[in-house]
Formats: structure tokens, C-alpha cells, sequence
């Protein structure tokens, strides 16, 4: 989506000061397409402040995988009498409207599965700016490997406390602490801001295709050798 269609924003504006959805999602898994919603946090800031703070566990109506539960600490238990998505799908959409939004690999994960989750539920996901520092962290503190930092691994670079790591309104607040941290290494207006941002995601895209390459080529390299086709050979 191009910056031209978020008419309900004044993209000349400073991002800093204009109001902001910081918003995590944890779920059954990695697959944007199935995955379901087991948390969700929101945290509200209004130039540069805190002003809001709201969590919810979800009921996905499946079984929370071990290796979902072993990474959030969320347990089929503990979400057993909580809201479904459909349940709370209102309220998630209130408190993100009208505000841009802000997420850790958010337009790789958390944007998809959210729509993903509102589109079940009949809504149409909000038209509205991502901004996703994972971008940012890509180009201003670029780990040895080139691969851009997990957001723990972040917080412990700039020495950001980061308490119930894998929950998603402890999450959301670390991620406030990134996005100003680094807020002066990024252009100040939204407008510029989301267009470097799509220019770095474009670059990002190419290198996560190329270390997927790579990745098939080693596999395919220690994979034992195809049985030859003998045919009738041996038979007679």
C-alpha cells in the first residue's frame, strides 16, 4: 500500500507526534495463513508518551502446540476461559484505529496474521502505516552475519530491560524503548519515514531470499545420492 492511500494521516507530520499502536501478537505458530492469536497486547503512546496499556489472552479453539507454549509460557490452561478472536475482535480494532502502527517484524508477522484473524471474523483489516523498526535495526545495527537481531537480542544491545520476554504487552513496551531509541537515526516525518522503510524491506526481502537459497543449496549438498534407475538391468 502506497503512502498515498493513508488519507486519514498527515504524512508530512513528525511520526514522534502523531499516535502510536505498539502491538504483539503471540500465537499457535509461524504460518501467517493457519496460525491463531493466543495474546494480544496494545500499547497506546500520544507524542512520545504512554498513555495506554491493554492485554488480552485469547482462546485459539486448538490445541497450543508444545513448542508455541515452550516459547510464550501460554498454556491451553490459562486461555481455556478466556475470549475467542471473534469475542474480542472489536476491541482489538478500536484500540488500533486511527493511530499508526507499530510492530517488531510486523509486516512479515503480525500485520498478515492479524488480518488473517480479522478477515475470518468478516472485518476488513485497517488501511493503515506499519511502522516495523526491525527494518530500522537491519540498517543501524546490523549483527556480524548481516541477519537482523531477534528483538531480545536488541534490548540487550542498547541495555533495555526487558521483563516476561514472550508476552505480548511486555513486548509491546520493549518495543517502545527500541522505536525511540533509535528514533534519531530514522528521517522524522512519517512520509520519508515509511519510504526508506519500503526501501529497506525490499532489501531485506532479497536478503532473506538469497539465505534461503543458500540455505537449500546445503541441504540439498549433504542429502545422500538419488538410487540410480537400473531399469530391467540385472533381471536376465
Amino acid at each position: 500500500m502506497s503512502g498515498s492511500e493513508y488519507l486519514a494521516f498527515d504524512l508530512q507530520g513528525l511520526w514522534r507526534e502523531i499516535p502510536l499502536a505498539f502491538f504483539d501478537l503471540e500465537s499457535t505458530g509461524l504460518d501467517t495463513a493457519e496460525a491463531r492469536i493466543v495474546e494480544v497486547g496494545i500499547v497506546t503512546y500520544r507524542e512520545g508518551r504512554p498513555v495506554e496499556r491493554w492485554g488480552q489472552l485469547i482462546n485459539p479453539e486448538m490445541p497450543i502446540p508444545p513448542g508455541a507454549s515452550e516459547t510464550n509460557h501460554i498454556t491451553d490452561e490459562m486461555v481455556a476461559d478466556k475470549p475467542t478472536f471473534r469475542d474480542a475482535s472489536w476491541e482489538v480494532y478500536r484500540r488500533l484505529r486511527d493511530k499508526v502502527l507499530v510492530a517488531y517484524n510486523g509486516l512479515s508477522y503480525d500485520a498478515p496474521l492479524l488480518a488473517a484473524e480479522l478477515q475470518r471474523c468478516g472485518l476488513t483489516p485497517p488501511e493503515q502505516p506499519i511502522l516495523d523498526p526491525m527494518m530500522w535495526v537491519m540498517k543501524k545495527l546490523p549483527s556480524k552475519s548481516g541477519w537482523p537481531f531477534s528483538q531480545g537480542r536488541v534490548c540487550e544491545k542498547l541495555g533495555i530491560e526487558q521483563v516476561d520476554a514472550h508476552r505480548a504487552v511486555a513486548d509491546c513496551e520493549a518495543l517502545a524503548q527500541i522505536t525511540f531509541r533509535l528514533a534519531d537515526e530514522v528521517p522524522p516525518t512519517l512520509a520519508e519515514l515509511l519510504k526508506l522503510q519500503g526501501k529497506w524491506r525490499e532489501e531485506f526481502l532479497v536478503m532473506r531470499e538469497e539465505r534461503e537459497a543458500k540455505r537449500r543449496a546445503r541441504e540439498a549438498s549433504a542429502a545422500p545420492p538419488e538410487p540410480e534407475d537400473k531399469g530391467q538391468e540385472g533381471l536376465f
